[in-house]
């Protein structure tokens, strides 16, 4: 950072980390979601009382 308040160690750090959460925040989102319910089998609805 430019006011020199964070050590450029941990600004760096804390950049890479948001650039690969940006990236793989949404890849995330897109692939785990069909693979979890792959996994869980299809879904029973209730019957009605």
């Amino acid at each position: 950072m430019a006011s020199g308040v964070v050590p450029n160690d941990l600004a760096a750090l804390a950049t890479a980390y948001v650039l690969i959460m940006a990236v793989l925040g949404p890849l995330a989102a897109r692939y785990v979601e069909p693979v979890l319910k792959a996994f869980r089998g299809p879904v029973r609805l209730a019957a009605k009382a």
